[in-house]
């Protein structure tokens, strides 16, 4: 059992109210229950899917959440509340990933990702972006999965090209409140189903995308507002490559960079986060 902390990503659809309101907090009761075994816990709609929503927990440890996660009073219900909270009451029991599909639901869907000891949720609020990278799966490959983890590792994202200074005085010039974090996606589990295996290797850090196996990490960007992001992508640049004259925009020059990297393409997503209350 595992004591390094560990987040989880949990994807699942609920249904939008007539007037709009906010997601229901009583359906992560289980969760809540189980205060003492998470640093924090938050929440949102997708910006660009409202219908879908994350739920995203810091674990105290790897261990802790396995525990939790195969407890009929804790992951079990509290994977059932996430699965009916998109079944406009129309789930019949026992539903499972198939019969979900058929009704046009997406199961749910956790994904394990490690962000080593970075508080990665500190600076969670609105307008946070997320984005999910794909590479080629290197499963069974720790020699090349060590690489690529390591050459991402040291790319900076989505920062400003020139620092505001050290003193904090031009902070308020900033378009994020704080520098992107990167985290990679040790294990995926749809609801009803199980880690599987290949060949007899364990698919351990494969996911699915687009058909086929893939690695993935998460970028998280933390802009300030969506003006301010709009601003960064469309205006600041990057230096030039040597002997070079054109200045690419340092969006331009991430996603080059993860292309050089393999990248095979990524998704984006917007959450206006909100804390898991500590009680209901």
């Amino acid at each position: 059992m595992s004591n390094k902390p560990i987040s989880t990503w949990t994807r699942f659809e609920a249904s939008i109210p007539p007037d709009d309101r906010p997601l229901d907090a009583s359906i992560f009761q289980p969760l809540i229950a189980r205060r003492a075994d998470y640093q924090d816990a938050f929440y949102g709609r997708l910006a660009e899917s409202p219908a879908d929503c994350i739920l995203v927990v810091a674990w105290n440890s790897e261990g802790v959440y396995d525990t939790f996660a195969a407890s009929p009073e804790g992951g079990t219900r509290l994977l059932a509340n996430l699965a009916a909270a998109g079944s406009d009451g129309g789930e019949a029991e026992g539903d499972g990933p198939k019969q979900q599909q058929q009704r046009g639901r997406r199961p749910v869907t956790t994904r394990k990702v490690d962000f080593g000891n970075m508080p990665f949720w500190w600076r969670f609020g609105p307008n946070t972006e997320v984005r999910t990278v794909y590479f080629p799966s290197a499963a069974g490959n720790e020699q090349r999965q060590k690489e690529t983890r390591e050459a991402v590792g040291r790319l900076k994202g989505l920062v400003l090209s020139m620092g505001l200074g050290i003193d904090g005085r031009m902070a308020h010039l900033s378009p994020y409140r704080g520098v992107p974090e990167c985290g990679w996606v040790t294990n995926e589990e749809v609801e009803g189903g199980k880690a599987e295996e290949k060949d007899g290797e364990s698919t351990a850090g494969v996911v699915a995308w687009e058909g086929r196996e893939a690695s993935a990490c998460l970028w998280i960007h933390y802009w300030k507002n969506k003006k301010a992001e709009q601003t960064f992508k469309t205006t600041e640049r990057r230096p030039p490559p040597d002997g070079e004259s054109h200045q690419p925009l340092a969006l331009e020059a991430f996603e080059d960079d993860l292309r050089r990297l393999g990248a095979l393409g990524w998704e984006d997503y917007h959450v206006d986060f909100e804390k898991v209350p500590r009680a209901l």
